[in-house]
């Protein structure tokens, strides 16, 4: 963005249309945006992108809604014709629009997410179910969303960076020993839980 105001209108085009977004999130997509503009403005178009980023679909917004109520502004005020970029170019944005946020419990009650009951993501919602069992756990329905979106929008979602190395959608490197360390408890517990003797899929199969 060129000016602290141009900024601010940026801002509040998310605010308004995307009231789920936190302000972090918001920013951190600004600046991938800005990114972007640098590398088409010096002619360093994108040239590949993973079938998962070309089909995805984001439940809370359409594909062709987020090109004219976000994408065709910002490029306009970034001296872009909207026409000029690739559609390859607006999946990418819309693809990490998606999966760059952290949707929260409290910030999902304003959203429709009726799309959760879909069968599309019976699977994220048998994991719900299937996680409420084997912790012996009842999730209200706030939480049961809460952890469907993510699991919908994020983790799922960005299964097409996975590598060898464990590299998320950011770029950064996770071995399994700095996953121990950081969650002792945790961490084994949900290995036991998706790989385990006791794991409940083994016992329900």
């Amino acid at each position: 963005m060129a000016s602290l105001k141009e900024k601010e209108q940026a801002v509040a085009l998310f605010e308004t249309h995307a009231s789920y977004m936190r302000k972090i999130d918001i920013e951190k997509f600004l600046h991938l945006f800005a990114i972007s503009v640098q590398r088409i403005h010096q002619k360093h178009p994108l040239s590949f992108l993973p079938k998962e980023v070309l089909t995805f679909e984001h439940p809370l917004i359409e594909k062709n809604q987020f090109d004219q109520v976000f994408l065709k502004p910002l490029f306009h005020r970034n001296h872009l014709s909207f026409s000029e970029i690739s559609e390859d170019e607006r999946s990418f944005l819309y693809y990490m629009f998606g999966v760059m946020n952290t949707y929260l419990e409290e910030d999902l009650d304003a959203a429709n997410i009726s799309w959760l009951t879909q069968p599309t993501y019976q699977q994220e919602a048998q994991l719900v179910e299937k996680l409420a069992v084997y912790f012996r756990l009842t999730f209200t329905e706030a939480e049961k969303n809460y952890l469907l979106v993510n699991l919908v929008m994020i983790h799922s979602a960005s299964g097409c960076f996975g590598t060898r190395q464990k590299s998320d959608s950011f770029g950064k490197t996770t071995d399994e020993q700095e996953l121990q360390a950081a969650f002792p408890v945790l961490y084994p517990t949900m290995k036991r839980f998706f790989f385990g003797g006791d794991c409940f899929f083994t016992r329900v199969a």
